[in-house]
Parts: C-alpha cells; structure tokens; sequence
C-alpha cells in the first residue's frame, strides 16, 4: 500500500486515506492511541482483505464460508469482527470493524 493522506473526521478518531494498485481507496480508522479499529474500501477490484484484516483474516474466512440463504452483498458478523460488502462490477465497497474498540460515542454509522 502506499502512504495516505489525513482525512478529516470526528475527534474520537482519525482517518488515514491510502490508494493501492488495484485502483481502490482505502480507510483505516485510527483510535487517539493509534490502534486501526475500522477499515473500509471502495474501487474497481477488492483490496487484499488478508492484508486488511490481519490476524482476524482467519476468522472472517470461517465466517464468510458458512451457506447463506441468499445472493449479494456479504454481511459476516462474529464476536469480535464485522466485514460488510457490496457493489457490482468495477464499483466494489466495503468496511469492517471491531466493535469492541470502536471509542467512546463512535458508532458503526461512521465508517464509510
């Protein structure tokens, strides 16, 4: 990935903007002590999610795995992870979060 740049955002959290190759933007959202609790994409191809999600890359291929009952967007929700995806061909998006480190009065409604 390379280096992003600040977007402005509430003061519970910041938000680094990074382009990567494949076109797409990326947010991660960064708590006052710089811990990512949030991410969230949106270009033509999907961003590398194991790269994105880290040690919880495991656990959002368990979960994603499991039959659904329907087509579209994708909506994975564990204890400790919610990744969220939608869109149509070239205009893919998509967030996931930790709910457990979302700060204090920061709600999921915030991570676009």
């Amino acid at each position: 990935m390379r280096e992003g740049t600040a977007v402005p955002s509430n003061p519970a959290y910041t938000v680094e903007q990074i382009s990567i190759p494949t076109g797409a933007t990326v947010n991660e959202y960064l708590s006052p002590d710089g811990t990512v609790f949030a991410v969230s994409w949106r270009g033509p191809r999907p961003p590398d999610l194991s790269q994105l999600l880290g040690s919880y890359f495991a656990e959002f291929q368990t979960a994603a795995a499991a039959p659904r009952a329907q087509r579209g967007p994708l909506l994975v929700r564990t204890e400790s992870l919610v990744v969220e995806t939608s869109g149509h061909m070239r205009d893919l998006r998509g967030r996931a979060y930790l709910p457990a480190l979302l700060p204090s009065g920061v709600t999921a409604d915030e991570i676009k």
